[in-house]
Parts: C-alpha cells; sequence; structure tokens
C-alpha cells in the first residue's frame, strides 16, 4: 500500500518506540491491555478527535473517500489500482469512494429513490458525450 513520506516516518517511528519488543503476532494497533482494537476503539479515536479539532463530520469513512479521491487526482491514477488498494471487491464501491464519475455523468447513476430502475453502474456504459461520438462513428463506417 502507497502512503505519503510523512505518513510512512510516523508508522516507522511507532514500530520503532510503541512495538519495540513486540512479538510479531501481536495487533499492530494495539489498546492499553495489549489486545487489538475494535472498529468501535477506531470510532471512538476518531471522535475524540474530532471533538478536540471541532470538525464536524470528521471519521474514518471520511477519510477514506478522501484518500480515494486524492489517490484519483495523481499522474498517471488507475481505477485498477485503486481498487487494489482500497480493497474493494465491486467496481461501484470503488466508483462511490473514488468519486470517479464526472458530474455531467452522474445523471446515469443508480437512483435507490426508483426502486423500478434496474442497477447499472457508470462503468457499465460509456460517459454521457462518448455516447454520441461512438454513435457518429458507426454510421459513419456502416
Amino acid at each position: 500500500m502507497h502512503v505519503h513520506d510523512d505518513v510512512g516516518r510516523e508508522l516507522d517511528r511507532y514500530l520503532r518506540e510503541a512495538r519495540f519488543g513486540a512479538e510479531a503476532e501481536a495487533p499492530l494497533f494495539a489498546t492499553r491491555s495489549g489486545a487489538c482494537f475494535t472498529e468501535a476503539g477506531f470510532d471512538k479515536i476518531f471522535q475524540r478527535l474530532a471533538d478536540r479539532s471541532a470538525l464536524r463530520g470528521f471519521s474514518a469513512h471520511v477519510l477514506r473517500h478522501t484518500w480515494a479521491t486524492n489517490f484519483m487526482r495523481a499522474p498517471h491514477a488507475s481505477l485498477l489500482e485503486l481498487k487494489r488498494q482500497g480493497g474493494w471487491e465491486r467496481w461501484d464501491m470503488v466508483e462511490r469512494y473514488s468519486h470517479a464519475t464526472p458530474p455531467r455523468d452522474r445523471s446515469a447513476l443508480p437512483n435507490p429513490l426508483h426502486k423500478s430502475a434496474p442497477h447499472q453502474s457508470a462503468f457499465s456504459q460509456p460517459p454521457s458525450g462518448t455516447q454520441k461520438r461512438l454513435s457518429l462513428v458507426r454510421t459513419a463506417s456502416g
């Protein structure tokens, strides 16, 4: 997994200082008692950070969205690599987290308020402008 250089340095520092002498099987992020952090434990930490910083809506979930979006802003970003690093199995989750669909194409996304519409991902059809170009190419060569 790729991380920012500063994050890498902090993880290295954490491993040197906080985990010095820890067994390989020990949790990477352990509680004071040495147990593995639970999801609720991480939620509490993020809630404390949000309270102290006066940030509203701050959570690990929001950071996951931010990471995915920023990943896609990098030169030569790949949705496949994002899918791998994010641990997603389904393309619609990659799309949801990375905000990969341009605003002009969001109307093609499934609307959960209209249950009669079949689920289609924006990855299953070309972007709105491409559809017209493809049709023109077919008629011109056909």
